[in-house]
């Protein structure tokens, strides 16, 4: 899967600007509930920066569509190896998950001495809703760090430092072990086979059932790529009518979802969101302005998305902290100048790291005996 699907390169990219502007509203603004007769514009604000678990959702649904449909490629054009597989899942997930490891331990570390340890010590959770908690402080001990580099947060450890968005590569990095295992228990041949579904049978004993029943979001990915792949269903998907029924389900899943309505559930968003996207993959010619952004969105989201917290967590620890801001030309004035701080951050560590990962993996390729691949970006 070589080519750039814009759309999706799009969505991914305001997911993961969706996660980072919800926590750094969480840090700089007070409760909608305190403010009295909010504007339109301050409720659509709120709306939208209120939407980071629901963007978690669609980072799995996006990951189910290029990673299992990453796997069905290689398959059924007989390119297949466990190999190459785990070296372009593995270099895609460390090269950016170890730098953050010890930049949150760095964030962490001067932020805990200028602020006296608040806030690492959970003692802001009530303000922020989010970080630290007063049983769950800040931790960094070298197991909690290995841990999280071995992807069993929330699973033996708790996730490292203040980085709580780390949570989900735990739930990414198992289904990207257990899928393959399915799909070459089911369709492989030999002891391959009997080996695969022994490790996946392990895999579902020891699993928490919450990770593996969210798992269900990811294979909708799956599901959203077969069709993409169908010529009659993409033909279908991509119906302006269709497409627009699509879009009006997810939208509305999303508003359902700040009620509490089942419609709203994290399977509904997720359901939603993967029929929406085999129309999306088969309409793919945006304007060349649409593809340049959709495209430098995307490439960020990851580092962004593992980058952030620790960032504003100092910033709030150490500067803002218990103040919290009403929603005005002020502290909205502060929030563009934190929210651009953080993307030029982040982008400058994607340069340092994220953006090597191809060269990383051609370099390595011929030291492992394993046959060059066609630049794979999921």
């Amino acid at each position: 899967m070589n080519k750039r699907l814009f759309h999706l390169d799009l969505i991914r990219g305001l997911a993961a600007l969706l996660v980072c502007s919800g926590h750094l509203r969480a840090f700089l603004f007070c409760g909608l509930e305190e403010i009295q007769l909010p504007s339109v514009f301050t409720k659509v604000f709120y709306f939208l920066t209120g939407l980071g678990r629901q963007a978690v959702m669609v980072f799995f649904v996006l990951s189910g569509f290029f990673v299992a449909g990453s796997v069905v490629d290689a398959w059924k054009g007989n390119r297949w190896s466990w190999r190459g597989y785990a070296l372009r899942r593995l270099t895609r997930l460390w090269l950016v998950l170890l730098p953050a490891l010890v930049v949150t331990l760095a964030w962490d570390s001067i932020g805990a001495w200028l602020s006296d340890g608040k806030g690492y010590n959970g003692c802001y959770y009530g303000l922020v809703n989010s970080g630290p908690t007063a049983t769950s402080p800040a931790s960094h001990s070298v197991a909690i760090f290995l841990g999280n580099a071995a992807f069993v947060q929330t699973l033996i450890v708790p996730v490292f430092g203040t980085n709580g968005p780390l949570w989900s590569l735990a739930n990414e990095f198992w289904y990207y072990a257990l899928f393959p295992m399915l799909w070459v228990a089911a369709l492989g041949k030999g002891w391959t086979r009997w080996v695969s579904a022994l490790l996946a049978g392990v895999l579902f004993w020891r699993l928490p059932a919450s990770l593996l029943l969210s798992g269900i979001i990811w294979l909708l990915g799956l599901g959203s790529f077969i069709a993409w792949r169908t010529p009659a269903l993409a033909a279908k998907a991509r119906h302006p009518l269709i497409l627009a029924l699509a879009g009006l389900a997810f939208v509305l899943t999303l508003c359902l979802s700040k009620t509490g309505h089942w419609l709203g559930s994290d399977y509904c968003i997720g359901t939603a969101f993967a029929l929406l996207v085999p129309g999306l993959a088969a309409r793919n010619s945006p304007p060349a302005a649409y593809q340049g952004v959709a495209v430098h969105l995307s490439e960020l989201s990851y580092t962004l998305y593992v980058m952030h917290f620790p960032a504003l967590a100092f910033v709030a620890f150490v500067f803002i902290a218990p103040t919290k801001y009403p929603p005005g030309l002020h502290g909205f004035a502060l929030y563009l100048l934190l929210l651009a701080g953080v993307l030029a951050y982040s982008w400058l560590l994607w340069w340092c790291f994220e953006r090597n990962t191809d060269r990383l993996r051609r370099w390595l390729e011929p030291r492992l005996g394993i046959l060059a691949r066609p630049r794979n970006r999921s």
